[in-house]
């Protein structure tokens, strides 16, 4: 009786074990990218290691970013990464993104650098990130924005596809507000091949360069970004979770 007694119990509390011991995603992870070939070949990640080491390695879908990162997308690469359950970062290519810090208990990101190139930020709650440049340095509230910057000219631009954005140059007191289908952009000056700033009281920067007015973009060209951007095109696959010998349950695996 005591050995039936206990088979019956523990295949009664088998299934809520296993959900028990069932993995969590750690954000940021990779979720999708147009083409596997060239995740491989042109979408490269840089963390550092240790404390004079620099290691490079390349990304994978389903891999979890620790630390910090450099991401550098190929000329026809594009990547999604999952900041957090509701926020998603798209990097699009010919693009250079740094993410400086990434915490260690939960994976939480404060700040995203664009060096170069163009992203897409799709936050829908908690939207405490930092979006910053040379020319730029904001934080956008919950919505849905495509920033671009080109270093070379020097241009920052930004697009509302959903929400309302307050867009200035680096520090600047005029600013502009978009809304759904708008863009403006900030281009900087160069002097002496450097991106020109304004030293004020105190050292505070002020970038240099003239604000654009806000344009709504016409019908057709709304029709074309939601086309190039459209999530639907992109090659989706799912994270491959390796399993551990001590993982005896499948679908999910799981310790018992």
């Amino acid at each position: 009786m005591t050995s039936r007694f206990i088979v019956v119990v523990l295949l009664i509390l088998s299934p809520l074990l296993v959900f028990a011991k069932k993995k969590k995603v750690r954000y940021p992870v990779v979720i999708s990218v147009t083409d596997a070939q060239l995740v491989s070949e042109q979408v490269e990640v840089k963390a550092r290691q240790g404390r004079l080491e620099e290691v490079q390695r390349k990304i994978k879908v389903g891999q979890s970013l620790r630390d910090k990162a450099l991401i550098r997308v190929g000329e026809n690469g594009q990547i999604r990464l999952d900041l957090a359950p509701k926020t998603s970062l798209i990097i699009f290519g010919n693009s250079i993104v740094e993410i400086p810090v990434i915490a260690w208990e939960d994976g939480s990101i404060d700040k995203i650098i664009l060096q170069k190139g163009r992203l897409r930020y799709d936050c829908e709650t908690f939207c405490q990130r930092e979006i910053k440049s040379d020319l730029y340095d904001e934080t956008p509230p919950a919505g849905d924005y495509i920033f671009t910057y080109e270093p070379q000219i020097p241009k920052m631009e930004a697009l509302v596809i959903d929400g309302e954005l307050r867009f200035r140059g680096y520090e600047n007191e005029h600013s502009v507000i978009l809304k759904d289908n708008q863009k403006a952009s900030f281009t900087g000056v160069l002097e002496g091949g450097e991106i020109a700033y304004d030293i004020l009281l105190r050292g505070r920067k002020v970038a240099k360069g003239q604000l654009s007015k806000v344009e709504t973009l016409p019908a057709l060209e709304q029709k074309k970004f939601e086309k190039l951007f459209s999530e639907k095109k992109m090659i989706q696959k799912k994270a491959v979770v390796t399993r551990l010998p001590s993982q005896i349950c499948e679908k999910p695996l799981a310790e018992l």
